[in-house]
């Protein structure tokens, strides 16, 4: 995307593409993950946002087991989807996320820059 703008009184955006050319929008969704408050600041949006990477691990079994569906609990707080299972397609169970802050978005190791 180059730019797009909205005219004064019009509730659609034009957005203009180097390949695509130019076609109206009603919204825009910015899926650029953790690089999305960039992209919408070169657009001079999203200002009042601020981003809180979030990293999480699993913990796998040791065996195949015999669990043939997801478990999905209802989140306890507004950060994380809480602990759910999930099967691997080989047949191993998946616990987690954990969730705690990744304190850059780059932080891919496990505790890299985490202070105890």
């Amino acid at each position: 995307m180059i730019g797009f703008g909205m005219p004064d009184g019009l509730d659609k955006y034009h957005i203009y593409c180097e390949k695509a050319g130019v076609f109206d929008a009603k919204y825009i969704i910015n899926s650029a993950g953790l690089n999305a408050l960039e992209i919408a600041a070169s657009f001079g949006m999203g200002q009042k946002y601020d981003l809180l990477p979030i990293k999480g691990n699993y913990l796998i079994s040791t065996h195949q087991m015999k669990q043939n569906t997801l478990v999905y609990p209802i989140p306890m707080n507004p950060v994380t989807l809480g602990v759910h299972s999930t099967i691997t397609t080989d047949g191993f169970v998946k616990l987690g996320p954990s969730a705690f802050p990744a304190l850059s978005p780059e932080n891919y190791e496990k505790l890299q820059g985490v202070k105890p």
